[in-house]
């Protein structure tokens, strides 16, 4: 019984093709809420304030609008978000600002306006349940809050260095709510 070569190369070809690593399939979701987690902030939801900063709070306050993300995994599309303040609803897009030795403010930008300077808004992806921001392949989590006096209430900032800073804790940014506890 004999055999040509092709016959006999092309399981070799279909087991090969099968181990080829696939990439990352980009999917996106609507309608997500980001938490953020870490020293004295256990799942708070992030906000927008009338500027377009990112703001964590145990409560939307008559200054914060709430948020809904359309999140893109992958990092070749910007993260889409719906500000529903008390009288408008916005779409914008948010960004960190990632200059040398930046600690500033994340937030939100509308599309027909500018960015702040060194503002990127594609790059975010999910690791798990965990944002993060991709930069050179290597994925970044510079998430901080920062204190401003007021009670439960912080502004979000990317802190590029990741160094200690005064009156602010690093966070954690997730797309999984806190757990309840029912009581009755």
């Amino acid at each position: 019984m004999f055999f040509n070569t092709s016959t006999l190369l092309l399981p070799l070809l279909v087991i090969g093709a099968a181990a080829i690593p696939q990439g990352e399939r980009a999917t996106t979701t609507s309608n997500v809420k980001i938490y953020a987690y870490g020293d004295g902030i256990s799942g708070l939801p992030v906000y927008a304030d009338p500027n377009g900063l990112a703001y964590i709070s145990s409560s939307a306050t008559s200054n914060l609008s709430d948020v809904s993300w359309t999140i893109a995994t992958g990092g070749t599309a910007p993260w889409n978000v719906t500000l529903a303040s008390n009288t408008t609803t916005t779409k914008s897009q948010f960004y960190v600002i990632t200059t040398s030795g930046a600690y500033s403010p994340a937030g939100f930008v509308a599309s027909n306006e500018t960015a702040p300077s060194g503002a990127e808004t594609i790059g975010f992806t999910l690791y798990g349940s965990d944002v993060m921001f991709i930069s050179d392949s290597t994925y970044h989590a510079k998430f901080w809050a920062q204190d401003i006096g007021a009670d439960s209430e912080w502004k979000l900032v990317w802190n590029v260095n990741g160094t200690g800073q005064s009156a602010s804790v690093p966070v954690t940014l997730k797309t999984t709510a806190p757990t309840t506890v029912d009581k009755s």
